[in-house]
């Protein structure tokens, strides 16, 4: 199960429930059991400049899988797009709109990530940007 709380925007303090990827709690728009992309529920958080945080703790390795890769993705592109920059080994990025493309930037990162070959951690998200740790290899 995969657990997202909403600690900053209009649904501060909001709790949703996933099992692999389906609503295990109702709530509108979707629909008990309905199943959703984990990719569209985080870009939903950062379109409504939500910040969140999500508990793991009893996620499958399946669903950790799934819903960590979309998370990082969605806090990656957040921000870049506002101007913060990421960080990844000793690898740093940050965009600027006069800049390359933000899809192909962010899609850069995400292949230095994978060609890495460690498993990853979110370390920080804040005002700084974002940094990505490693935790040994895959």
């Amino acid at each position: 199960m995969v657990c997202i709380t909403i600690i900053k925007g209009r649904w501060k303090g909001r709790v949703r429930y996933f099992s692999g990827v389906r609503v295990i709690k109702a709530f509108m728009p979707f629909k008990l059991g309905e199943e959703v992309d984990p990719t569209e529920i985080f870009f939903g958080l950062v379109s409504h400049r939500n910040d969140w945080q999500v508990d793991y703790n009893r996620a499958t390795s399946e669903e950790l899988l799934v819903w960590f890769r979309a998370e990082i993705v969605a806090r990656i592109m957040r921000a870049l797009d506002e101007g913060r920059s990421v960080r990844f080994m000793s690898n740093e990025w940050s965009w600027q709109a006069d800049g390359p493309n933000l899809l192909n930037l962010a899609q850069e990162i995400e292949d230095t990530i994978v060609n890495s070959g460690f498993n990853i951690c979110l370390e920080s998200d804040d005002e700084n940007g974002v940094v990505i740790g490693t935790q040994g290899l895959e």
